[in-house]
Protein backbone atom coordinates (compact mmCIF):
# COMPACT_ATOMS: atom_id res chain seq x y z
CA UNK A 1 0.00 0.00 0.00
CA UNK A 2 1.23 3.53 -0.69
CA UNK A 3 2.36 5.63 2.24
CA UNK A 4 0.88 9.11 2.43
CA UNK A 5 4.28 10.73 1.96
CA UNK A 6 5.12 8.44 -0.97
CA UNK A 7 1.83 9.23 -2.64
CA UNK A 8 2.21 12.99 -2.18
CA UNK A 9 5.78 13.09 -3.49
CA UNK A 10 5.73 10.54 -6.31
CA UNK A 11 2.21 10.03 -7.58
CA UNK A 12 0.10 13.04 -6.73
CA UNK A 13 2.13 15.49 -8.90
CA UNK A 14 1.51 13.32 -11.97
CA UNK A 15 -2.28 13.37 -11.57
CA UNK A 16 -4.85 16.07 -12.19
CA UNK A 17 -6.20 18.15 -9.32
CA UNK A 18 -9.61 16.50 -9.67
CA UNK A 19 -8.11 13.01 -9.50
CA UNK A 20 -6.25 13.89 -6.32
CA UNK A 21 -9.35 15.46 -4.84
CA UNK A 22 -11.74 12.59 -5.57
CA UNK A 23 -9.68 9.40 -5.18
CA UNK A 24 -10.84 7.32 -2.23
CA UNK A 25 -8.30 5.38 -0.14
CA UNK A 26 -9.12 1.99 -1.68
CA UNK A 27 -8.83 3.55 -5.14
CA UNK A 28 -5.42 4.97 -4.29
CA UNK A 29 -4.29 1.50 -3.27
CA UNK A 30 -5.54 0.10 -6.59
CA UNK A 31 -3.80 2.86 -8.57
CA UNK A 32 -0.58 2.21 -6.68
CA UNK A 33 -0.71 -1.49 -7.59
CA UNK A 34 -1.41 -0.70 -11.23
CA UNK A 35 1.51 1.71 -11.42
CA UNK A 36 3.85 -0.57 -9.50
CA UNK A 37 3.12 -3.78 -11.43
CA UNK A 38 2.44 -2.11 -14.81
CA UNK A 39 0.44 -5.10 -16.12
CA UNK A 40 -2.68 -6.13 -14.20
CA UNK A 41 -6.31 -7.18 -14.43
CA UNK A 42 -8.55 -4.70 -12.61
CA UNK A 43 -11.75 -6.39 -11.49
CA UNK A 44 -13.11 -3.66 -9.25
CA UNK A 45 -16.86 -4.10 -8.86
CA UNK A 46 -19.22 -1.98 -10.95
CA UNK A 47 -19.36 1.56 -9.64
CA UNK A 48 -16.00 1.26 -7.91
CA UNK A 49 -14.09 3.48 -10.32
CA UNK A 50 -12.19 1.21 -12.72
CA UNK A 51 -12.12 3.94 -15.35
CA UNK A 52 -10.77 6.52 -12.92
CA UNK A 53 -8.13 4.12 -11.59
CA UNK A 54 -6.88 3.22 -15.06
CA UNK A 55 -6.78 6.87 -16.19
CA UNK A 56 -4.73 7.71 -13.09
CA UNK A 57 -2.24 4.97 -14.02
CA UNK A 58 -2.18 6.25 -17.60
CA UNK A 59 -1.58 9.81 -16.38
CA UNK A 60 1.33 8.69 -14.19
CA UNK A 61 3.21 7.41 -17.26
CA UNK A 62 1.91 10.06 -19.66
CA UNK A 63 4.48 12.23 -21.45
CA UNK A 64 3.03 15.11 -23.44
CA UNK A 65 3.78 14.93 -27.19
CA UNK A 66 5.63 11.65 -26.63
CA UNK A 67 3.24 9.05 -25.19
CA UNK A 68 1.20 6.79 -27.44
CA UNK A 69 -1.68 5.34 -25.44
CA UNK A 70 -4.72 3.35 -26.53
CA UNK A 71 -8.07 2.51 -24.95
CA UNK A 72 -9.77 -0.51 -26.53
CA UNK A 73 -13.42 -1.07 -25.67
CA UNK A 74 -16.76 -2.17 -27.13
CA UNK A 75 -18.06 0.38 -29.62
CA UNK A 76 -20.92 1.47 -27.35
CA UNK A 77 -18.46 2.57 -24.63
CA UNK A 78 -16.23 4.85 -26.71
CA UNK A 79 -18.21 8.01 -25.98
CA UNK A 80 -18.28 7.08 -22.32
CA UNK A 81 -14.48 7.01 -22.29
CA UNK A 82 -14.39 10.43 -23.94
CA UNK A 83 -16.60 11.71 -21.13
CA UNK A 84 -14.39 10.10 -18.47
CA UNK A 85 -11.29 11.72 -19.94
CA UNK A 86 -12.98 15.13 -20.04
CA UNK A 87 -14.08 14.65 -16.44
CA UNK A 88 -10.76 13.57 -14.92
CA UNK A 89 -7.83 14.69 -17.04
CA UNK A 90 -6.24 18.10 -17.38
CA UNK A 91 -7.43 20.47 -20.11
CA UNK A 92 -4.03 20.30 -21.82
CA UNK A 93 -4.48 16.58 -22.53
CA UNK A 94 -7.86 16.82 -24.23
CA UNK A 95 -6.51 17.98 -27.60
CA UNK A 96 -4.47 14.79 -27.90
CA UNK A 97 -7.50 12.47 -27.61
CA UNK A 98 -8.77 10.81 -30.80
CA UNK A 99 -12.00 8.81 -30.82
CA UNK A 100 -11.86 6.58 -33.90
CA UNK A 101 -15.30 6.17 -35.39
CA UNK A 102 -16.46 3.12 -37.30
CA UNK A 103 -15.00 3.71 -40.73
CA UNK A 104 -15.91 2.48 -44.18
CA UNK A 105 -13.36 1.16 -46.63
CA UNK A 106 -12.48 4.66 -47.85
CA UNK A 107 -11.43 5.78 -44.36
CA UNK A 108 -9.56 2.64 -43.26
CA UNK A 109 -6.28 4.15 -44.44
CA UNK A 110 -6.87 7.14 -42.17
CA UNK A 111 -7.46 4.84 -39.20
CA UNK A 112 -4.26 2.91 -39.93
CA UNK A 113 -2.26 6.12 -40.26
CA UNK A 114 -3.64 7.42 -36.95
CA UNK A 115 -2.68 4.20 -35.18
CA UNK A 116 0.81 4.38 -36.62
CA UNK A 117 1.60 8.02 -35.92
CA UNK A 118 -0.68 9.65 -33.34
CA UNK A 119 0.87 10.97 -30.14
CA UNK A 120 -1.69 11.02 -27.37
CA UNK A 121 -4.68 8.84 -26.47
CA UNK A 122 -6.56 6.78 -29.06
CA UNK A 123 -10.00 5.34 -28.28
CA UNK A 124 -11.02 2.50 -30.57
CA UNK A 125 -13.41 -0.46 -30.57
CA UNK A 126 -12.29 -4.07 -30.42
CA UNK A 127 -13.82 -4.80 -33.80
CA UNK A 128 -12.27 -1.83 -35.58
CA UNK A 129 -8.80 -2.57 -34.22
CA UNK A 130 -9.16 -6.23 -35.16
CA UNK A 131 -10.17 -5.22 -38.70
CA UNK A 132 -7.02 -3.14 -39.26
CA UNK A 133 -4.60 -5.18 -37.14
CA UNK A 134 -3.15 -6.99 -40.16
CA UNK A 135 -1.92 -3.62 -41.46
CA UNK A 136 0.03 -2.85 -38.27
CA UNK A 137 3.52 -4.28 -38.08
CA UNK A 138 5.55 -4.89 -34.94
CA UNK A 139 6.92 -1.34 -35.04
CA UNK A 140 3.50 -0.04 -33.96
CA UNK A 141 3.65 0.01 -30.17
CA UNK A 142 1.76 1.77 -27.41
CA UNK A 143 2.85 2.91 -23.98
CA UNK A 144 -0.31 2.32 -21.96
CA UNK A 145 -2.95 -0.11 -23.23
CA UNK A 146 -6.35 -0.16 -21.49
CA UNK A 147 -8.81 -2.89 -22.46
CA UNK A 148 -12.28 -2.22 -21.09
CA UNK A 149 -14.74 -5.12 -20.76
CA UNK A 150 -11.70 -7.36 -21.14
CA UNK A 151 -13.85 -10.49 -21.00
CA UNK A 152 -14.40 -9.75 -24.71
CA UNK A 153 -10.97 -11.40 -25.01
CA UNK A 154 -11.57 -14.42 -22.79
CA UNK A 155 -11.55 -16.94 -25.66
CA UNK A 156 -7.99 -17.32 -26.92
CA UNK A 157 -9.03 -19.30 -30.00
CA UNK A 158 -11.19 -16.54 -31.48
CA UNK A 159 -10.18 -14.37 -34.42
CA UNK A 160 -10.55 -11.27 -32.24
CA UNK A 161 -8.05 -12.52 -29.66
CA UNK A 162 -5.55 -13.69 -32.26
CA UNK A 163 -5.73 -10.34 -34.06
CA UNK A 164 -5.43 -8.13 -30.97
CA UNK A 165 -3.15 -10.06 -28.62
CA UNK A 166 0.14 -9.12 -30.39
CA UNK A 167 -0.79 -5.42 -30.25
CA UNK A 168 -1.82 -5.57 -26.60
CA UNK A 169 1.24 -7.53 -25.50
CA UNK A 170 3.56 -4.91 -26.98
CA UNK A 171 2.24 -2.33 -24.50
CA UNK A 172 4.60 -1.09 -21.81
CA UNK A 173 1.68 -0.91 -19.37
CA UNK A 174 -1.36 -3.15 -19.83
CA UNK A 175 -4.55 -2.79 -17.80
CA UNK A 176 -7.40 -5.23 -18.43
CA UNK A 177 -10.68 -4.00 -16.92
CA UNK A 178 -13.55 -6.36 -16.25
CA UNK A 179 -16.54 -6.43 -13.95
CA UNK A 180 -16.80 -10.23 -14.24
CA UNK A 181 -13.58 -11.56 -12.67
CA UNK A 182 -14.95 -15.00 -11.80
CA UNK A 183 -15.26 -16.96 -15.03
CA UNK A 184 -17.56 -19.92 -15.54
CA UNK A 185 -14.50 -22.14 -15.95
CA UNK A 186 -10.80 -21.66 -15.09
CA UNK A 187 -9.79 -22.06 -18.75
CA UNK A 188 -11.27 -18.60 -19.42
CA UNK A 189 -8.53 -17.04 -17.27
CA UNK A 190 -5.76 -18.23 -19.57
CA UNK A 191 -6.29 -15.65 -22.29
CA UNK A 192 -6.18 -12.66 -19.91
CA UNK A 193 -3.20 -14.06 -17.98
CA UNK A 194 -1.35 -14.63 -21.26
CA UNK A 195 -1.85 -11.00 -22.29
CA UNK A 196 -0.17 -9.56 -19.19
CA UNK A 197 2.42 -12.32 -18.61
CA UNK A 198 3.05 -14.11 -21.92
CA UNK A 199 6.42 -15.49 -20.76
CA UNK A 200 4.71 -17.40 -17.95
CA UNK A 201 1.42 -18.25 -19.64
CA UNK A 202 2.54 -19.22 -23.11
CA UNK A 203 0.91 -22.62 -23.59
CA UNK A 204 -2.81 -23.28 -23.33
CA UNK A 205 -2.46 -27.03 -22.83
CA UNK A 206 0.03 -26.60 -20.01
CA UNK A 207 -2.40 -24.25 -18.26
CA UNK A 208 -5.47 -26.44 -18.72
CA UNK A 209 -3.64 -29.63 -17.76
CA UNK A 210 -2.69 -28.00 -14.47
CA UNK A 211 -5.73 -25.91 -13.56
CA UNK A 212 -8.61 -27.36 -15.58
CA UNK A 213 -8.09 -31.08 -14.99
CA UNK A 214 -7.26 -31.32 -18.69
CA UNK A 215 -7.45 -34.87 -20.01
CA UNK A 216 -8.54 -36.95 -22.97
CA UNK A 217 -11.90 -38.65 -22.49
CA UNK A 218 -12.89 -42.10 -23.67
CA UNK A 219 -13.64 -40.69 -27.12
CA UNK A 220 -10.12 -39.24 -27.31
CA UNK A 221 -11.45 -35.68 -27.11
CA UNK A 222 -9.51 -33.24 -24.94
CA UNK A 223 -11.64 -32.07 -22.01
CA UNK A 224 -10.57 -28.70 -20.51
CA UNK A 225 -13.84 -27.85 -18.77
CA UNK A 226 -12.90 -29.03 -15.28
CA UNK A 227 -11.18 -27.65 -12.20
CA UNK A 228 -7.92 -28.55 -10.46
CA UNK A 229 -5.38 -26.93 -8.09
CA UNK A 230 -7.90 -24.23 -7.23
CA UNK A 231 -5.95 -22.94 -4.21
CA UNK A 232 -2.90 -22.36 -6.38
CA UNK A 233 -5.00 -20.68 -9.06
CA UNK A 234 -6.68 -18.49 -6.46
CA UNK A 235 -3.29 -17.40 -5.14
CA UNK A 236 -2.15 -16.46 -8.64
CA UNK A 237 -5.30 -14.40 -9.10
CA UNK A 238 -4.43 -12.34 -6.02
CA UNK A 239 -1.08 -11.48 -7.66
CA UNK A 240 -2.37 -10.77 -11.16
CA UNK A 241 -5.72 -9.20 -10.39
CA UNK A 242 -7.18 -6.35 -8.35
CA UNK A 243 -10.51 -7.49 -6.89
CA UNK A 244 -12.41 -4.81 -5.00
CA UNK A 245 -15.90 -5.46 -3.62
CA UNK A 246 -17.86 -2.36 -2.76
CA UNK A 247 -19.33 -3.93 0.38
CA UNK A 248 -15.80 -4.09 1.83
CA UNK A 249 -15.35 -0.32 1.57
CA UNK A 250 -18.70 1.19 2.53
CA UNK A 251 -16.98 3.26 5.23
CA UNK A 252 -15.09 5.15 2.51
CA UNK A 253 -18.05 5.89 0.25
CA UNK A 254 -19.95 9.18 0.31
CA UNK A 255 -23.07 8.97 2.45
CA UNK A 256 -25.39 9.36 -0.53
CA UNK A 257 -23.82 6.22 -2.08
CA UNK A 258 -24.86 4.21 0.97
CA UNK A 259 -28.39 5.53 1.37
CA UNK A 260 -31.10 2.89 1.56
CA UNK A 261 -34.42 3.10 -0.22
CA UNK A 262 -37.28 1.12 1.32
CA UNK A 263 -40.28 0.39 -0.87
Amino acid sequence: KPTMSGWEHKMSPKLSAKMNECLLPYQRTAVYRMIHHKKLINATAMGGGKSLQSLCALMYYYRKNRSRDIIICPSYLKNNWCNEIRLWMNEEHLDSVVNIKNAGKKKIDDVIQTLKTHRGIIIISYDMLANVSKHLDTNVTFDTVICDEAHFLKECKTKRFKSLSPIIRRGSQIYLLTGTPSPNRPKELYSLFSLIHPMTFFNYRTFTDRYCDGHFDKFNHYNDRGYSRLKELSYMMTKLMIRIRMEDHTDQLPKESRSQVII
